[in-house]
């Protein structure tokens, strides 16, 4: 059956075919590239397909020497062979679009090992397609032609992935880009070969491969003003054509253009030259490099400060009252609260978040050397807050002064930036809501009235007891000034009547005549108090009746 010299190309074809789509996929695995991987999987589907070809053409070959099935027979298998290759083909592109929607840009790796084994590849293609050309040519097989054809796109495939692996070199990065018109190309080789594959079974003829391009190609040259199209087409072109020299002069101009930037104020610049970077935080001015793709200047923001979220978030079944108020969960969905709470120092579980503002002092080191440097700030935050929440009490947290709690927590944090030696400057750190968990908080805010009623109560008692002891104190010391102003007075009333006494011991002593004679009156006025008095002249006889009668 190898006698035949179109078998002996096609098996020589598919197992160099499947050597190179290993090799490619175990360059994609090596290195991480998606546009590598993507291109070994195009390889592979390739592979498949030729691998199918040849054993239908395998049973064509041996059918031809000894007629055992129908040529109509052949063809259905045939076709669902092709229609079996094509699912396996779309499965494989569906693959790769997943892949690139659900991962990120990997860091492509070993770089140079790639470039050298992609340009392996490319050689061993340009030789692969020539044999399949020639063959073809010489055993008139239009079949092993035009696999030659698809061969040298190969080439041209796995060349664009070298220019993207060059490119990524001068920091250019196309590798996700290619691996999507890579996957694309898949996907129009699998839907070719669906149709093709339907049309062959259907009608029972040998199977005819469809090109979508030239079917669309064909049905748009069918359009009334198609023609009229490209003469409008060919005009534009033979116009652009005679300003080729001005499009050159000022796509020149434009290339060197990117040799020059000017870096504005806010902003500092991380100059590069193939990849590797010369010069970092450049400041405010205008600059000269190589150009495109050989040189770059990024532009990155200066001074920016950035804030970053720290602690829990609240689950979608919490409620707040109000902006700032704590949160609670219902009794009908305690049971869908999934939010995280941290254990304090004493055994019990709370909720805490914050915000922590930071300045990046270096742009460039912080791209570079920390790509991920918000996320790196925000756990280191979240390790200090866990570490500050687990060292004090439940009653340090929820009634302390939250401000001493945020100036511990902005220390803690400061030291380690400070150890890991983050580019960055810590601003401020505030928190936001230091609260119990959101099942407990009704029970938690009448346990907290009922503490401030109490409180209330004895703060009542506190300032009764204060306004009765001032009363009383007052009191007292009025009675007292009462009692001192009584003994003053008794004390002078005394000290009178000593006084008085003195001046009439004094007075008797010197005039006693006088005081006995005050001392009689007295006694006369006493004595005759409330009588009949008569007073006589003693020169009146007292038988004279012209004495004066006096009355009282």
């Amino acid at each position: 059956m190898f006698k035949d010299r179109r078998l002996r190309a096609s098996a020589i074809c598919v197992v160099t075919e499947l050597t190179l789509g290993a090799f490619r996929v175990a360059l994609a695995l090596i290195t991480g590239s998606l546009a590598l991987t993507a291109d070994g999987v195009h390889a592979l589907s390739d592979v498949w397909i030729s691998l199918v070809l040849f054993l239908v053409l395998m049973l064509r070959v041996s059918n031809d020497h000894k007629q055992r099935f129908s040529e109509r027979f052949v063809n259905r298998i045939e076709s669902s062979a092709v229609i079996f290759s094509a699912v396996a083909v779309l499965a494989a592109a569906i693959a790769i679009f997943n892949r690139l929607y659900k991962s990120e840009p990997p860091q492509i790796e070993n770089l140079w090992i790639a470039i050298v084994g992609t340009a392996i590849v490319m050689v061993v293609l340009y030789f692969l397609a020539k044999l399949k050309q020639r063959v073809g040519r010489e055993t008139n097989s239009v079949t092993l032609e035009a696999d030659g054809y698809h061969s040298k796109a190969d080439m041209i495939t796995s060349g664009a992935v070298l220019v993207s692996l060059i490119g990524t070199l001068a920091g250019i990065h196309l590798d996700r880009v290619l691996a999507v018109i890579i996957a694309a190309m898949v996907a129009l080789l699998g839907v070719e070969l669906l149709i093709s594959g339907f049309r062959s079974l259907l009608s029972s003829k040998a199977f005819d491969q469809l090109s979508l391009v030239e079917w669309c190609g064909s049905k748009l040259a069918k359009i009334p003003f198609a023609e009229s199209l490209k003469k409008a087409i060919r005009a534009i072109s033979q116009y652009f054509y005679c300003l080729r020299y001005w499009f050159a002069v000022g796509a020149g101009i434009a290339y060197l253009s990117t040799a020059v930037t000017l870096v504005p104020l806010g902003f500092v610049g991380q100059q590069t030259f193939l990849g590797k970077q010369t010069a970092e935080d450049v400041p405010t001015g205008i600059y000269v490099h190589a150009p495109w793709p050989m040189g770059e200047m990024t532009l990155l923001r200066e001074g920016l400060v950035q804030l970053a979220k720290v602690g829990l978030e609240p689950s979608a079944v919490a409620q707040r009252v109000s902006d700032g108020a704590w949160f609670g969960v219902s009794e009908r969905t305690r049971g869908q609260d999934n939010a995280g709470y941290l254990h304090t120092g004493d055994q019990n579980l709370i909720f805490a978040s914050g915000e922590l503002l930071y300045k990046i002092t270096s742009p460039t080191q912080a791209m570079n050397a920390y790509p991920e440097l918000d996320v790196m700030i925000t756990e280191l935050a979240n390790a200090a807050l866990w570490e500050l929440v687990g060292r004090k009490s439940y009653q340090e947290l929820i009634q302390g002064d939250r401000q001493v709690l945020a100036d511990q927590l902005f220390m803690s944090i400061s030291n380690d930036v400070t150890r890991m030696s983050y580019p960055v400057e810590l601003v401020s750190f505030s928190f936001d809501s230091i609260q119990p968990p959101g099942p407990v908080v009704k029970a938690y805010r009448k346990l907290h009235q009922a503490r401030q009623r109490k409180q209330d109560l004895v703060n009542q008692a506190s300032t009764e007891k204060v306004f009765q002891l001032s009363e009383a104190r007052s009191n007292a010391v009025q009675i007292l000034a009462q009692d001192t102003a009584y003994a003053h007075s008794v004390d002078a009333r005394t000290q009178g009547d000593v006084k008085r006494l003195n001046l009439l011991a004094d007075s008797y002593t010197n005039n006693p005549e006088a005081f006995k004679l005050k001392r009689q009156n007295e006694t006369v006025q006493s004595t005759l108090a409330g009588q009949p008095l008569t007073i006589t002249d003693p020169r009146f006889d007292k038988h004279d009746y012209r004495i004066w009668s006096a009355k009282p």
